[in-house]
């Protein structure tokens, strides 16, 4: 009677494990920001359901209320999708199946190369292109948007940069509230395949869902690229590197924090620069490791020359920074977010200056190990004190006004004036025009000697009539 009993408790075990196999699911949560006209009004919170082979199964949302509404729900069979889907809150559904390959054929041209990623609607031909941790999205032609993509810790962040219409960038201030807070976040569930239709099924069943474009959006990266937050610098290049013994201390090993650094091939190196070739985002820093660094041989750092000044230029804009280094194998990471300001694009160039150099004891040969992006919001530690800030130029060539010469003096401020010039315009030669208030001082100074000049004449008039 015991062993009947074991035997019936041991085969109930077996069937709700085997139902819970085939009841396997996991939920990929994301919050999704609502806006209207501009202002943010809440956010909306999606329930992806998917299967064992990740595909989406069911999409709820709860929009605050805190009541779910399921939005869509899909079945699949034979290469086919059944989808169902609510258009509201109402019982009113719609329901369509579809061939994936020919649906998605039809609909969209895909191309995917060395890591970017674009689709173009074949029916209202928006695209969007996918490539190091942003995302462009072009509706119709002339609406735009720009989202950064980051790996926050326990969860990702999308960030909206730029709303950009006809090619004219509206900053973020003039969308009052669109601001970091309104970042969508999405789990950590993976929702992407290497089924190639597994992911398009799973696009064609979130554009269902989605009451915000956003979400749509947002999703896209998700789906069809297995690493959607990573970012590298693009390209290293250097005015002179050295070549010793058959080792290259090529611009190169700056991408690596391990291994061999850059070195110069002119001594100590002042003057060399380095061109790096940068997708540029608005929450991107550069971190620096200066010096020869070596695990086996720390002694090296030591004997060969560190970087003490720095200038950063980028390039597209036509202004830089400078930054005064530490002399310290730790990790320094450089505030780059003025000079970048509100810009941003593929293909763009950070160009790094040696100024001035820590002298190496044995060596004049300048190294630096590694010059690579960090992104403030990457789950890394960050001490302020790791922080380098740009050097106030103005305020630095004050303090020199007495020892320097009144034409270097000029040369100076003229230089920091520039340097500060996006509150004002640029000509097509990439560098700064005067600002409003410059030239309306001019105009003043004008005005009163002119007008002094009227009253002298007028005088002498008067005393001629007298005499």
């Amino acid at each position: 009677m015991h062993r009947l009993h074991f035997m019936i408790r041991l085969m109930s075990l077996f069937i709700m494990l085997m139902a819970g196999v085939c009841a396997y699911s996991e939920t990929l949560k994301v919050e999704s920001p609502r806006f209207s006209h501009f202002d943010m009004t809440g956010y909306t919170t999606y329930y992806i359901e998917l299967d064992e082979q990740r595909r989406i199964v069911c999409i709820k949302s709860d929009d605050g209320s805190g009541t779910l509404h399921t939005d869509v729900t899909a079945s699949y069979e034979n290469g086919r999708v059944l989808r169902t889907w609510w258009s509201d809150t109402s019982d009113r559904t719609s329901e369509r199946s579809i061939d994936l390959q020919q649906e998605f054929a039809e609909k969209y041209q895909l191309e995917m190369d060395d890591g970017r990623i674009t689709m173009t609607s074949l029916w209202n031909g928006d695209v969007y292109e996918f490539f190091n941790g942003i995302l462009y999205v072009k509706i119709s032609g002339t609406d735009s948007h720009r989202y950064e993509f980051a790996d926050e810790g326990d969860c990702y962040g999308v960030k909206l940069c730029d709303h950009i219409i006809e090619d004219k960038v509206t900053g973020l201030a003039e969308y009052g509230d669109y601001a970091w807070e309104a970042r969508t976040i999405v789990g950590k569930t993976s929702i992407h395949s290497d089924n190639m239709a597994i992911n398009m099924g799973n696009l064609f069943v979130a554009e269902d869902a989605g009451r915000e474009r956003d979400f749509t959006y947002v999703l896209f990266p998700f789906i069809f690229c297995d690493a959607p937050c990573s970012y590298t610098f693009g390209s290293y290049e250097s005015s002179s590197h050295l070549v010793e013994g058959g080792s290259s201390y090529g611009a190169e090993n700056l991408a690596d924090n391990g291994g061999l650094p850059w070195a110069s091939q002119n001594g100590r190196g002042i003057g060399d620069t380095i061109t790096i070739g940068v997708d540029i985002r608005s929450d991107l820093l550069i971190a620096v490791r200066n010096g020869f660094q070596s695990s086996s041989k720390p002694s090296l750092y030591d004997e060969n020359s560190r970087v003490k000044r720095l200038r950063i230029s980028y390039k597209e804009r036509g202004c830089f920074d400078e930054f005064l280094l530490k002399d310290t194998p730790d990790l320094q990471i450089l505030n780059v977010e003025k000079l970048i300001g509100d810009y941003g694009g593929y293909g763009e160039h950070f160009v790094l200056e040696v100024l001035d150099v820590y002298p190496g004891s044995k060596y004049d040969d300048l190294c630096i190990q590694s010059v690579l992006p960090y992104l403030w919001r990457a789950p890394l530690p960050i001490e302020d004190n790791n922080v380098v800030q740009p050097i106030d130029l103005r305020a630095e060539a004050a303090e020199q006004s007495i020892q320097m010469p009144k034409e270097r003096y000029n040369e100076v401020t003229d230089v920091e004036n520039e340097r500060i010039a996006p509150e004002g315009s640029f000509n097509s030669e990439g560098r700064a025009e005067k600002t409003i208030s410059d030239r309306g001082t001019k105009v003043m100074i004008l005005a009163i000697v002119a007008l002094f000049g009227l009253f002298s004449v007028f005088f002498m008039v008067l005393r001629r009539k007298d005499s």
